[in-house]
């Protein structure tokens, strides 16, 4: 685990309260201020807690467990290339409780630095992520992936907006797996609830969505950008192979074309998939 020389814990660290049930090694290495290899470490946090704080200092293999409630980060929350879990909670039903938001200004997740399938998002709502044109983050408002392959697993996507495209997934040139995620209420000019696109010819991947549900998704020109935009309400994949399994899209809504899915060029497999209600 990485620590920072000359950090105070008085100042610099965003303890967690006592019943946060921190591991009693994390705390001792953390006032020591040392680096030293350890096992895996669980950081539970109360809701208001800094997370990007203890993405900077945990490693490889740690777990921040979220609690039920939300999380308003300053700023968009990165993981740098570390395999770490950020877990929330769940209801009586498995749906996540645990919001992390962007408030409808910035970004909520971002991943540029090769993250791969050890670098989980489980059990999150992603809500309220902004990525505007005039920003120069005109895509991916939930999370943004470019070049990295992180694992996201029973995440809602919720009230996101990307000027351009992944209102709330923007993936490029990666194969992210996407299990069990619902996208309700995104908005982008492309692929509003998800935006998949690889550059360079026959990619080498395959991505992935399973049990995943997109409901009232719209894709549609915002803020008079000049794009041609409106095109996969629901999703939006292009030159990358894909799998579908037992996905649904409903309700999502297209200016051009494509209300539901709009995939083109590669392979594209669609397995007890559903199509209900979308419209262009």
């Amino acid at each position: 685990m990485h620590r920072h020389q000359g950090q105070s814990d008085s100042t610099s660290i965003d303890w967690p309260r006592k019943e946060s049930r921190m591991n009693s090694k994390l705390v001792s290495a953390l006032m020591l201020l040392v680096s030293a290899p350890c096992l895996a470490d669980t950081v539970v946090l109360p809701p208001g807690s800094n997370i990007q704080q203890w993405i900077d200092i945990l490693g490889d293999g740690d777990v921040i467990q979220l609690q039920d409630g939300l999380y308003d980060p300053a700023g968009t929350l990165t993981p740098a290339g570390k395999s770490i879990t950020i877990r929330g909670e769940t209801d009586a039903f498995g749906n996540p409780t645990s919001v992390i938001s962007g408030g409808g200004v910035f970004r909520v997740i971002e991943c540029v630095d090769g993250e791969g399938a050890g670098t989980v998002f489980e059990n999150l709502v992603i809500r309220d992520g902004r990525a505007e044109f005039t920003a120069g983050l005109q895509s991916g408002g939930g999370i943004f992936c470019v070049e990295a392959s992180p694992t996201i697993r029973n995440c809602t996507f919720l009230r996101n907006v990307a000027d351009q495209e992944g209102g709330g997934l923007y993936i490029r040139s990666g194969a992210p797996e996407v299990i069990g995620c619902r996208f309700v209420g995104n908005t982008a000019g492309k692929g509003a609830g998800a935006f998949v696109f690889s550059t360079g010819a026959n990619p080498p991947w395959t991505l992935v969505f399973d049990g995943c549900r997109f409901t009232n998704n719209e894709a549609k020109d915002i803020d008079e950008v000049d794009f041609p935009f409106g095109e996969g309400g629901g999703l939006y994949i292009e030159n990358t192979d894909a799998v579908l399994e037992s996905c649904i899209f409903q309700g999502n809504r297209s200016g051009l074309r494509a209300g539901g899915l709009h995939a083109e060029d590669q392979q594209l497999i669609l397995i007890d998939c559903r199509f209900e209600d979308n419209s262009s």
